[in-house]
This record gives C-alpha cells, sequence and structure tokens, in this order.
C-alpha cells in the first residue's frame, strides 16, 4: 500500500531524511516512532504529498484519510456542522451511528471552539474517515491528551476496521505496543530499526 524508495528530503539548507526505505502492505498497522525533530512529520508529509523529496521514490497505492498535528476542527462550525461538511467535500455523508461510534452523542450542537482538546482530537479522528480511505496516517494524534483521552484515543484507533492500513507517529512506547505489530524508527532523519514491537528492547532504538 505504501512504498518508500531511497527517499531523501531537504527542507531549506537541511538535510531532514537520509536514504529512508520501507514497505507497508495492505491492512498493517504500523507505528512511525522516534523522539521530537527525528523526522517523523516530514516523513508523513512526503507521503502525502505536502513535501517534494530531494530525490527517491514514494508510491501509495490507496486513498488516505489524514489527521495532522497540531491542528483543530473549524471553530465557528458545531460539530455536526463541521463533519457534515467534511463528509460532504469527499462525496460522503455522515450518519448518525458514526456519533455514537466516536462517542460524540451530546456534543452532536457544540461549537468545536467549546471543546476540550480530547474531544477535538475525537471529531478530527471522525473526520478522517470521510469517503471510506483504505489508508489511515495520523501524527502524534494522541499527544497533549490526558491518560484518559489518550485510553480513548487508543481504543477508537484499535476499532478501526481490519483490512484498512495505518500508519500512527508516535513516541509514546506503550502507545507504540497497544497499537501495532511493527514500527519504524527513526533517528536524526535516518531508519534505526523496522521490525516487531514484540522485540522487547525496540525502544532502544529510538
Amino acid at each position: 500500500m505504501i512504498n518508500v524508495s531511497n527517499l531523501f528530503v531537504k527542507i531549506k539548507k537541511d538535510l531532514i531524511l537520509k536514504n529512508i526505505t520501507f514497505n507497508i502492505e495492505k491492512g498493517d498497522v504500523v507505528a512511525l516512532a522516534g523522539q521530537n525533530g527525528a523526522g517523523k512529520s516530514t516523513l508523513i508529509k512526503s507521503i502525502n504529498g505536502l513535501i517534494k523529496p530531494k530525490s527517491g521514490a514514494i508510491s501509495v497505492n490507496g486513498t488516505i484519510g489524514f489527521m495532522p498535528e497540531s491542528t483543530t476542527p473549524d471553530p465557528k462550525l458545531t460539530v455536526s456542522e463541521f463533519l457534515s461538511y467534511i463528509y460532504y467535500l469527499r462525496g460522503d455523508s455522515f450518519t448518525p451511528d458514526l456519533y455514537s461510534k466516536f462517542g460524540l452523542v451530546k456534543k452532536i450542537d457544540s461549537l468545536c471552539s467549546q471543546l476540550s482538546k480530547g474531544l477535538k482530537q475525537r471529531v478530527l479522528l471522525a473526520a478522517v474517515f470521510a469517503g471510506n480511505p483504505d489508508i489511515i496516517i495520523l501524527d502524534e494524534p494522541s499527544a497533549g491528551l490526558d491518560p484518559q483521552f489518550q485510553l480513548e484515543m487508543i481504543q477508537l484507533i484499535k476499532a478501526i476496521d481490519k483490512g484498512v492500513t495505518v500508519l500512527i507517529s508516535t513516541h509514546n512506547i506503550s502507545e507504540i505496543k497497544e497499537l501495532s505489530k511493527k514500527v519504524i524508527i527513526l533517528r536524526n532523519g535516518e531508519i534505526s530499526y523496522i521490525g516487531s514491537t514484540r522485540e522487547g528492547n525496540f525502544y532502544e532504538y529510538f
């Protein structure tokens, strides 16, 4: 579903990603891990076509639903208005059962600006599924959330339908173990580890 080969990405004068190569197959749930500044967000933006690589190749087979880091739903709209609009733009319709799935039943008429960070993240996650994408890419979906909302976000991600390919950027080791069987770890813009999250010492490659 996602093939990255010999990828180099340069932003201004800085070489951010160096010789990145990996494959993600259909239905895989993969964690993209590393410390802040390791290059995770740059790689995700490159996969989404938001950053042009210096060299190398990226091949994506399927449609992508993308939840970027540090974004918020439109503060002027209610939850129902925002989600209905996003789904309309993608040729889809937001059905009432999805409010229940994402724990938003009591917030349908609330302005997005009045929601807690955790609830805003739920709204954004619900928006990602507009158009039934083949691939879901989440950039630090639980960053800045309190422990309870982190657990809720993990449960929502775990409920994603089987067969959908998921790539999750995170530096939370417990989240990596809980959500994925495979991890790609970046360090200083290079891959330091690709393998199973069942390996007890994978975090040593951060």
